[in-house]
């Protein structure tokens, strides 16, 4: 959502290559706070959901600086919108050296009381190895991972030699490893 009272006129983000990853959902606060909007966005979002399926669970993708602390936000505050929500998504990227600040965030997210999924996540900002470390320590405060797959697999991935793929290889094989270790 605008901040600072700024009025949008468009309703994508900035470009990440040739992807846009953030779209707004309001122009215009019209004089509500952020979290306001947001949680009347979700109230709809979620009654028009539950009009045609009462039984499958709702969610909304977060970004990690949703929480409500000094810097940049979202306005999806956790603790402002979860009640309509079933479970809280956040997309997590740790960084190389700071994976105790990624786990600070996703505290800050279970500290809601609702299951946490990390619905985004890849070794963009860190190693396949720190990634897999932070999903160590993150431990139950996370109900579940999901992240990015292109559909190469990983022998397309290791033949092609472009970086885009080499780090699509570790995410992948880090991802093959943890789904070896839980069916055992």
């Amino acid at each position: 959502m605008p901040g600072g009272g700024k009025k949008r006129d468009d309703w994508l983000g900035a470009a990440f290559g040739d992807k846009y990853f953030v779209q707004f959902i309001t122009l215009d606060l019209a004089g509500r706070t952020r979290p306001d909007v947001a949680k009347a966005w979700i109230g709809k979002l979620t009654a028009a959901v539950r009009k045609h399926d009462r039984r499958h669970l709702v969610t909304v993708g977060m970004v990690d600086w949703s929480l409500d602390r000094p810097g940049l936000t979202s306005g999806f505050v956790p603790d402002k919108v979860a009640a309509e929500l079933d479970f809280l998504c956040v997309h997590i990227y740790p960084e190389k050296g700071k994976l105790a600040e990624g786990l600070a965030t996703l505290r800050g997210f279970a500290a809601v009381g609702k299951p946490v999924v990390v619905e985004e996540t890849f070794p963009l900002k860190c190693s396949p190895a720190e990634l897999g470390r932070f999903m160590d320590d993150a431990g139950d405060r996370s109900a579940g991972w999901i992240g990015f797959y292109w559909g190469k697999t990983p022998e397309e991935c290791k033949k092609s030699g472009t970086v885009g793929d080499a780090l699509m290889l570790g995410w992948l094989e880090l991802f093959r490893g943890r789904a070896t270790k839980l069916r055992k």
